[in-house]
């Protein structure tokens, strides 16, 4: 869209996800731009109306509010999640007699993906992975 003002950025938005269900949108997510913040304000007029409620505002950059708060919530439970994901991957990263051993033992060939500290949301594949391979590794 270029340089579209507001506008035209909240017109396209509803041209494109006219039916969406309002009642389970929970967020908006955006890069910050003043433009990003009057659609922002737009769209919650649009929410309000139709469900008389809000959208959360975490922000102009909603996933770094939600990544933090996803790792803080993780520490405080102190699930040591960070630790046990980083240590099963080195296990056999860099390590073809390990990764041998372990497939000849267990017969799985599966082995755990890379944890990354500072995208927690996108860590969904990495837990996934740990958690079919636990079994195999242990």
């Amino acid at each position: 869209m270029g340089h579209a003002d507001a506008e035209a950025v909240h017109d396209k938005f509803e041209s494109v996800c006219g039916d969406l269900v309002y009642e389970k949108l929970a967020q908006l997510s955006m890069d910050g731009p003043n433009v990003n913040w009057k659609v922002f304000r737009l769209m919650q007029e649009d929410v309000e109306k139709q469900t008389g409620k809000k959208l959360l505002n975490v922000g102009s950059c909603g996933l770094h509010v939600i990544h933090n708060s996803f790792r803080d919530g993780c520490s405080a439970a102190e699930w040591d999640v960070e630790t046990f994901l980083t240590s099963v991957r080195w296990l056999f990263k860099d390590s073809p007699a390990h990764r041998e051993d372990y497939t000849s033992v267990t017969g799985c060939n599966s082995f755990p993906l890379d944890f990354c500290r500072h995208r927690w949301l996108e860590n969904v594949p990495v837990v996934e992975r740990a958690l079919e391979i636990i079994p195999f590794v242990v």
